[in-house]
């Protein structure tokens, strides 16, 4: 993927960053008037020391599935989300310009203009293996593992950019 001028990205934890603008071999959020923090390369990777691998930029930005303001969902979406931030669950809301942002746990879900969504379950998962006379294992190593998987998965789905694996001294 390079970064095109104009055009909005996801970041991986979901964001939507843009539209950007391309110069000097990097890319920055429209608003700003020159390359600065924060700014991608034209691959999508961060070119700032403080940003994370959560703040790459994996693919080009769609409108598809966008979360929608209270006002725009159905009953039934109002009455998923609010069971599920009653449950414990983080809901966040989307504001132009500042991305996503937690809510306050206070206000009513109707008073807030911004779209809100829950804030997607991220987990880590790591898997050890060796080869042996049995093939691969991954499940159980009896003995010394030989490699090492990591992967993150969102909402129960792996996300495929963030596979590692790794040979183990």
């Amino acid at each position: 993927m390079i970064i095109q001028q104009g055009k909005f990205y996801r970041t991986r934890d979901g964001r939507k960053i843009g539209p950007m603008m391309v110069d000097y071999g990097v890319a920055w959020p429209r608003g700003k008037t020159q390359p600065g923090t924060p700014e991608w390369m034209l691959d999508g990777t961060p070119n700032e020391d403080f940003m994370t691998g959560y703040d790459a930029l994996v693919a080009e930005w769609v409108e598809d599935g966008t979360p929608k303001t209270w006002a725009e969902m159905t009953e039934k979406e109002q009455r998923e989300i609010a069971f599920r931030a009653m449950s414990g669950e983080q809901v966040q809301l989307y504001a132009q310009g500042y991305g996503w942002g937690g809510w306050d746990d206070k206000t009513p879900f109707c008073e807030i203009p911004f779209p809100i969504r829950i804030k997607p379950k991220r987990e880590r998962v790591t898997l050890y293996g060796r080869n042996g006379s049995d093939g691969w294992a991954f499940d159980y190593c009896s003995g010394k593992c030989h490699h090492r998987i990591t992967f993150d998965v969102i909402d129960g789905q792996p996300d495929i950019d963030t596979i590692r694996m790794e040979v183990l001294a």
